[in-house]
């Protein structure tokens, strides 16, 4: 980490100070880059998560809004007929019916998820079936239409891998972002305590315009109380700070 000891310089407690790693003494922005163990794998896995969430969630507003037209177009256009219910399916989620019902003596097959979990249905129980008399495949129990609310909670479950992609690129900018604008401070530990598969270190430091400041990261090293770390703080953000090095971004030499 291109750390040195300047022999003779003491504190009160007889500690000889570090010096700033060298690659932290040039001046600002500096020029960083992504960590070969950390910062590659997780700016490939954030995209990832991002990407796929992005899929997933086009696909459930496209289905939502193909569902949408094709209810639409049923309460205007749309006929009725008697249907008759073939099975049930209940799992851990909602319970899909598939049915039958006649038009001019064809028999049409239907499935659909039922919207009230309190109905009970049996094989060969009667509902009603709205459908399109242009095309009898185009049909949907009159009675079921799928609300917005559930339409909308579908489209919020599949942007859960987005948001975990985007917390995880903000993260890493503002690693980016105290890698290459960071002011260099000596911090104390105040308490170390294993976190998972890493260390929660909690450290105090005092900036450059003497404001006492307290800290938290996650660290893989283990510390323990006293002992002295390097502190990267934005100077005009005192409490967007983390211990050096960082996870994702080293600065280069």
């Amino acid at each position: 980490m291109g750390e040195s000891i300047e022999m003779g310089e003491a504190d009160g407690s007889g500690y000889a100070r570090q010096t700033h790693p060298s690659e932290l003494d040039g001046p600002l922005p500096r020029s960083v880059h992504l960590n070969s163990n950390n910062g590659w794998f997780s700016l490939i896995l954030a995209l990832l998560f991002l990407g796929a969430g992005g899929v997933v969630c086009g696909f459930r507003c496209f289905d939502a809004f193909r569902q949408m037209q094709a209810q639409a177009t049923l309460r205007r256009d749309g006929r009725e007929a008697i249907g008759r219910v073939n099975t049930t399916h209940r799992g851990r989620g909602p319970t899909f019916v598939s049915y039958t019902f006649t038009i001019n003596g064809v028999s049409y097959l239907g499935d659909a998820q039922m919207p009230d979990y309190r109905l009970v249905l049996h094989q060969a129980d009667q509902i009603t079936i709205r459908y399109l008399p242009t095309d009898p495949n185009v049909n949907h129990p009159a009675d079921w239409e799928q609300s917005g609310i559930m339409g909308l909670g579908l489209t919020m479950f599949a942007l859960v891998p987005t948001v975990i992609g985007g917390i995880a690129l903000g993260v890493m900018f503002g690693d980016w972002k105290l890698a290459r604008l960071g002011t260099v401070a000596e911090g104390i530990v105040a308490s170390c305590a294993p976190n998972r598969s890493q260390f929660r270190v909690e450290y105090e430091f005092d900036t450059e315009s003497g404001i006492h400041t307290k800290g938290s990261c996650d660290c893989w090293d283990e510390y323990e109380a006293g002992d002295r770390i390097w502190i990267l703080y934005l100077l005009n953000r005192p409490q967007r700070n983390h211990s050096y090095p960082l996870a994702f971004f080293a600065v280069s030499e």
